[in-house]
């Protein structure tokens, strides 16, 4: 059917109940990268009609980097590592003199604070394959506004455990044909926000072989 509003008219799509959703490709964008998921018949129809409206595109195939990582697929294609290396290392540090760290809980000046706010923005961005970190990086985004020269060394800090550990990731196994269960795990805790005095609350969610749990 169709609904009315605004004089828009909104057509519904008709959703399945009897039959089995297919996933047939999956999709990854950003700008001008494309990250693809599918047979290589369906790969090849979804990049013929990308060069047919914008030209000669680059393809990688079980090794590649995208948005700042690293992918490769094992030659069985029963795992898949995805690693930033080379982000990671790029990362940089916050310039701090040495009397100044002494002033840590005097306020960041604006050139200070926007340098935070780029390593913050870093580090941030690994928690794509560096979950380990992520609960540090949320403490110091609460701090974004307005940092203090404390936040200043952590960050540094954060940066160089990450640069010290650069070629750690993730690994992603090949999954038996099922049936599968998705188990969440949730926890909250106030003690590690003192400042803020917000409670942190942090979920896993997994996607396991029935039965396992």
């Amino acid at each position: 059917g169709t609904f009315e509003e605004k004089k828009t008219k909104v057509k519904r799509m008709p959703v399945p109940t009897t039959q089995k959703a297919a996933v047939q490709m999956g999709t990854n964008m950003h700008v001008d990268d494309l990250e693809i998921l599918a047979s290589e018949k369906d790969r090849k129809w979804f990049q013929d009609r990308v060069e047919a409206k914008y030209g000669k595109a680059k393809s990688q195939h079980s090794e590649y980097r995208h948005v700042g990582g690293d992918y490769k697929i094992a030659a069985d294609g029963r795992k898949l590592t995805m690693k930033q290396t080379k982000f990671v290392e790029a990362l940089s540090f916050v310039e701090i003199p040495k009397e100044r760290k002494k002033q840590q809980e005097e306020d960041c000046t604006p050139e200070e604070q926007s340098q935070f706010r780029s390593s913050v923005g870093g580090t941030a961005w690994t928690a794509k394959t560096r979950p380990d970190k992520a609960g540090r990086t949320r403490e110091l985004q609460c701090a974004l506004a307005k940092a203090q020269v404390k936040h200043l060394v952590q960050a540094n800090t954060l940066v160089k455990e990450l640069k010290a550990t650069a070629e750690y990731g993730l690994h992603y196994y090949a999954l038996p044909a099922g049936p599968f269960r998705i188990v969440v795990i949730s926890d909250a805790a106030k003690g590690e926000a003192k400042a803020s005095q917000k409670p942190v609350i942090g979920y896993f969610v997994l996607l396991v072989e029935d039965g396992r749990v």
